[in-house]
């Protein structure tokens, strides 16, 4: 080019310099693409980590009990940065802790379908102002049979105090007969359905299985000792008779049977 007129040299410039906005726009497109997609994965993430705590009762309580200190810890008021740092605590609370904090959180929504509906406002006067007054005084009335469960008397090592008594030992007639390969934590999981539902929030196996793992890590070992001697003698056990067989327990039946005091107790009532 040094060789070349400085028309020679202008005209040569002008000839490429489509290629070069060509190259420059294609260059623009591919980093358009790429931000756009990791908008995309970051908003499908976002998605997920939201969903995963939204049906956890017990996770909000424990959000609204640290909430100065999540944020603190977050830096900033955003939603989505304080519900990471709030999932992570979550997380590394031990499974007790966590199962005391969703029994607390059943047990006020529970309570508080029993309350009296708020009624929507609505302009003064009209005909439907003195039925609402009187429905809502009526309401009012009515006493909450419903007991909330405190924390403080579900400890670490009394999971399941308040609904489940120490099984005592039973006769090989009592034993329940099993078609399949009976185990601990199969007697576990089938004894405490109920309970394990309540602390997964959720009738999904995956949320069940879940749920019933975290229980049964934290038993004692005395009392995971106490499983595996009751499915050994399960397996090794025959039915007697074919009435004794007819009329084997439910894993249900007998767990209404041993903890009704404790259930009625925390229901607050004898109504079935």
């Amino acid at each position: 080019l040094k060789h070349c007129s400085s028309a020679a040299r202008g005209q040569l410039r002008a000839a490429g310099a489509p290629g070069r906005m060509a190259v420059g726009a294609e260059r623009q497109a591919a980093c358009a693409a790429g931000m756009e997609s990791g908008r995309a994965t970051k908003e499908c993430g976002e998605r997920e980590l939201l969903e995963s705590i939204r049906r956890d009762s017990g996770f909000w309580l424990h959000l609204g009990a640290h909430r100065d200190s999540i944020v603190s810890e977050s830096g900033s008021d955003d939603a989505l940065s304080v519900a990471k740092v709030a999932l992570k605590r979550w997380e590394a609370l031990p499974a007790t802790e966590r199962l005391n904090l969703r029994i607390w959180a059943l047990s006020l929504v529970s309570a508080l379908a029993e309350l009296p509906a708020i009624p929507l406002d609505e302009p003064e006067g009209g005909q439907h102002e003195g039925r609402e007054a009187a429905d809502s005084e009526a309401e009012d009335a009515k006493p909450l049979k419903r007991k909330l469960i405190s924390t403080k008397a579900v400890k670490a090592g009394k999971l399941l105090a308040k609904v489940r008594k120490v099984v005592p030992a039973r006769s090989r007639e009592e034993v329940p007969v099993a078609s399949g390969k009976v185990t601990a934590f199969g007697l576990f999981r089938d004894e405490n359905s109920s309970d394990i539902q309540v602390v997964a929030g959720s009738r999904s196996c995956a949320a069940i299985s879940k749920a019933a793992s975290e229980l049964w890590r934290a038993l004692p070992t005395e009392e995971r000792e106490r499983f595996e001697a009751r499915a050994a003698a399960t397996r090794s056990s025959k039915p007697t008779s074919a009435s004794a067989a007819a009329k084997k327990p439910t894993a249900w039946g007998l767990f209404l049977a041993e903890n009704r005091a404790a259930l009625e107790e925390a229901a607050g009532s004898r109504s079935p």
